[in-house]
């Protein structure tokens, strides 16, 4: 139903579009007799009602690309003990090999505490990797410019250090069933991987 509605409003607009360019074209004949300016009277009939949105489109995009570019230059990881200084922390290759993982989503775990402070931003307890790590998350509070940027520290819980920060950017709209393109960007390239986390978490099943 909605489609229709859509497909019926985009019908007119054309039709409003193409009686406008016509408009246009006979307005600048009748008072400058030449066919240069009905042509530039269809234009500005064109852009009156349809072509200012394409110049509003154009615009945006060049705005939320270069914020989504800006923000995309923060994304990565940030290392504050390597992996090796870490298994050192926790007694060594083979007591780091003997952890339990566990890997599960947590709300709230006693006497973990439940929220953090990093570079004054609060994150949430999300994810328990075994028994000493667990992952707190930060969201942008409100998205900007279509891009959501997510903030991950990986926090030892006997040390009580971070060990590490992810942070990911995207920008994405589900607005208008998606077909407002020109809001989408690619992702980072320095988005980090998963796969980093084999260094620190012992026990994963295909580890």
């Amino acid at each position: 139903m909605i489609g229709l509605m859509l497909l019926l409003a985009l019908v007119i607009w054309m039709a409003l579009t193409v009686g406008a360019m016509i408009a246009g074209y006979k307005i600048f004949i009748r008072f400058a007799k030449t066919k240069l300016a009905g042509v530039l009277g269809a234009f500005l009939g064109f852009m009156l009602t349809m072509g200012g949105i394409f110049v509003y489109w154009y615009a945006e995009y060049r705005e939320v690309k270069q914020y989504a570019d800006r923000m995309c230059s923060q994304a990565g990881l940030k290392i504050f003990v390597t992996p090796e200084q870490w298994k050192e922390m926790v007694g060594g290759e083979e007591a780091w090999k003997a952890i339990p993982y566990v890997n599960k989503l947590v709300d709230r775990k006693p006497p973990y505490p439940a929220y953090l402070v990093f570079e004054n931003e609060k994150y949430k307890m999300n994810w328990q990797a075994n028994d000493r790590i667990i992952s707190y998350v930060h969201y942008d509070e409100q998205e900007k410019l279509y891009t959501i940027t997510t903030k991950d520290v990986y926090y030892d819980v006997v040390s009580k250090k971070i060990l590490v920060q992810s942070v990911r950017t995207s920008t994405r709209s589900t607005k208008f069933f998606r077909l407002d393109f020109w809001r989408i960007m690619p992702d980072c390239r320095n988005n980090p991987s998963a796969t980093w986390k084999l260094n620190y978490i012992a026990n994963i099943p295909y580890h």
